[in-house]
């Protein structure tokens, strides 16, 4: 997105601050999911890991280890600490 010239400081300030209350909210919802993870591993290993192959099972599986991936690399792409992490530019 390009500079647009007839932004005022105060809208610029007001962007930057909207854009790291979105990082710390997606910092909040990954740790409260691996928080999650946590609390429910010892009961995961018990009653899935142990279970016999079925679809569901693996389901399971990918759903709750992919959505955990996912929000792990989003929020390495908005934690700034890489620059251009996820960029498109040659």
């Amino acid at each position: 997105m390009p500079f647009d010239p007839t932004l005022d400081g105060h809208e610029i300030v007001q962007a930057l601050q909207d854009a790291n209350a979105t990082r710390y909210l997606g910092a909040v919802g990954l740790v409260i999911l691996f928080y999650d993870h946590l609390l429910t591993l010892p009961d995961e290993v018990k009653l899935v890991w142990g279970a016999p192959a079925s679809f569901a099972k693996y389901a399971f599986l990918l759903n709750r280890y992919l959505v955990l991936a996912s929000l792990i690399t989003v929020a390495h792409a908005m934690a700034g600490f890489v620059p251009n992490a996820y960029s498109d530019a040659g």
